[in-house]
């Protein structure tokens, strides 16, 4: 019976879900959803339905096979004052464990951040353990490209189903770490049998948090990496990471895909901009780093395009035997004062 607070909170403020893996950008009509309200006597279940359907058109609607079941499951229910939900955190922990939360579901400038961890063998899996997605000012700031239609790659030959680690389904652009809001080290993929809990998360609303040991992705990389997201006193975002190499030296790549225009303001600092809003990203490291960009033009004759978007991060090279913390806020143009740099280890984060 969790199963539709789950597709509740997928929704982000922006009109986007957190697309993870194979999931698709858009919402649509849930009939379920309906049955799921009368059977937990909770309408706040149906927040985003009314909206969804009152945008359906009747031909969309006509050729749902699920519509007999819509016009059963909705009887009796006034749609007219639907309650906003009480909680603005959900995380489960199942084989592909995700946490999403928010500022708020009433303010449009709501604050929304989803957290992906889990296994990329998981159905439909991709390599973007430990990515994100993030909403602010009613834009989506941090995105993830979701899948590619499955028959423009199957057309091609492409071996899209082959789940083994040198598989070629993971030199699909939009299926692997490097073009995930996630990390990389010296450019190689994650473990398709790795495997990253939900290791904690907290509902405070002071310091609303997810945290994942994502080590089991990066064996043979790495000795050791953990995430933690944060949304901090409802102001801004923090991603925060540590970092322990093994014996030898490595390079840490640091990605997040935008579809907004990106500046490099200062050696810490990029802008992302979309018409007059602006989110402010600014890395925080005792370690050096560069800040870099990276185009979403792929090589491969088979990779769908990818117009309007560009990965923005950085690069830090580490030494063997170090552990490194990096710090990563995202914060829209009026909360840039409020940024608390002085952040603390995953251990010592609030849990539920």
């Amino acid at each position: 019976m969790k199963t539709a607070a789950y597709l509740l909170h997928m929704a982000g403020p922006s009109g986007n879900s957190f697309n993870y893996s194979d999931a698709g950008l858009k919402g649509s009509v849930q009939p379920a959803m309906y049955w799921f309200a009368g059977k937990l006597n909770d309408m706040s279940l149906l927040y985003f339905e009314k909206e969804l359907l009152s945008k359906s058109t009747a031909s969309a609607l006509a050729g749902d096979r699920s519509l007999p079941a819509l016009l059963v499951w909705a009887k009796g229910k006034a749609m007219n004052n639907i309650p906003a939900p009480s909680k603005k955190i959900w995380a489960g922990r199942g084989e592909n464990p995700v946490a999403m939360m928010r500022t708020s579901w009433t303010d449009p400038n709501t604050i929304f951040l989803g957290f992906k961890c889990g296994t990329p063998s998981a159905s439909h899996g991709h390599l973007d353990v430990g990515s994100f997605v993030m909403d602010a000012d009613g834009e989506r700031w941090a995105s993830d490209f979701g899948m590619q239609d499955y028959n423009s790659l199957e057309s091609q030959g492409v071996d899209l189903w082959n789940m083994n680690q040198n598989s070629q389904r993971w030199t699909i652009f939009r299926y692997n770490n490097l073009a995930h809001n996630t990390l990389s080290f010296n450019n190689q993929y994650q473990i398709v049998k790795g495997a990253a809990p939900l290791s904690s998360y907290s509902s405070n609303s002071s310091f609303m948090n997810a945290v994942s040991d994502l080590s089991g992705v990066y064996q043979g990389q790495i000795a050791e990496a953990k995430r933690g997201v944060a949304i901090m006193n409802e102001k801004y975002v923090l991603v925060r990471d540590e970092v322990k190499t093994g014996a030898t030296a490595t390079t840490l790549r640091w990605t997040m895909l935008t579809t907004a225009t990106p500046t490099i303001v200062d050696n810490s600092t990029i802008l992302l901009t979309k018409g007059s809003k602006k989110i402010y990203v600014k890395v925080n490291s005792s370690r050096a780093f560069t800040l870099k960009t990276w185009s979403t033009v792929s090589p491969n004759s088979f990779d769908a395009p990818n117009p309007g978007t560009i990965l923005i991060g950085f690069e830090s090279n580490l030494h063997a035997g170090a552990t490194e913390s990096f710090n990563v806020f995202l914060s829209p143009e009026r909360n840039l004062n409020d940024i608390n740099y002085n952040v603390q280890s995953l251990t010592n984060w609030p849990k539920d």
